[in-house]
Parts: C-alpha cells; structure tokens; sequence
C-alpha cells in the first residue's frame, strides 16, 4: 500500500498574503516560543526571557488593549470630523445667504459641501490608518 504524506507546518504564517494582524502573529510567536515546546515547563529561564515571556502574557490576557483603542479611534476620529467639515460648510452656506441677502439652493450646496468633506474625511482616514499600522508595526 502506498500513501504520500503531507506536511503542514503550526508556525504562524507571515507574509504578503497572511491575514494576521500584527497583534495575533505576535501572540503566535509567543505561543511557539513559550508554550508549545515540552521543556517550556522544566526550562530555566534568563531574566530577559523572562520579561519576554511577562510581555507575552499581558499581550495574550488583555482582552481590550491600547491597539483596539486606537483602531476604534481611528474610525471616531474620522467620523467627527466629518461631521464637522458639513457642519462648518453648512454654516459658511447660511453666512452667505444673510451677506448676499440671496437664498441659496441648499441641496446644491449641501451636496458639494458633503463630497468634499467626504473626500477630505477619507483623505485623514487614510492618514490615520497608515499612522495606526506603523504603530502597530513598530510596537510588535
């Protein structure tokens, strides 16, 4: 009888078409280096493997850490400012109207208020993102 074997491999996956965040390969590696070998138990550790392996824990343990706050964050922030690009337009619309004495076409100006905050919110989304993985990156 002949059967052929395939080998997959537990280590965490890195690369270009990885889905990972960086979050989770770190806890995969921490998991490899600390927790998956069978001398993890009997091994006498240095003090900086020690650090380490404290880091990992916190890292694995805290459920609601500082990159989710920043991740949310990122999204709030963008979304206030949106918010407050239309409303600043909005009000720049009335203060023409009361100067002009002329009333204005407001879905006319609405809309053109709202495309370019809408441009300009994704632009400092975009900003803010890029800012939030080189922290990410950075950090793991």
């Amino acid at each position: 009888m002949v059967g052929s074997v395939r080998i997959t491999s537990t280590l965490p996956s890195s690369g270009y078409g990885s889905e990972e965040t960086p979050k989770e390969k770190y806890i995969g590696e921490c998991k490899w280096k600390f927790y998956y070998p069978l001398d993890s138990n009997t091994k006498v550790w240095s003090k900086a493997e020690m650090l380490e392996k404290q880091r990992c824990e916190e890292v694995i343990n805290n459920k609601f850490s500082i990159d989710e706050v920043l991740h949310i964050s990122v999204f709030v922030l963008t979304l206030v400012f949106f918010i407050s690009c239309v409303l600043k337009g909005r009000r720049v619309v009335k203060k023409n109207e009361a100067i002009t004495r002329e009333k204005a076409d407001m879905s006319v100006e609405m809309s053109v208020i709202f495309v370019l905050s809408f441009v300009i919110s994704t632009f400092v989304f975009v900003l803010l993102y890029v800012a939030y993985i080189v922290f990410l990156s950075y950090k793991y």
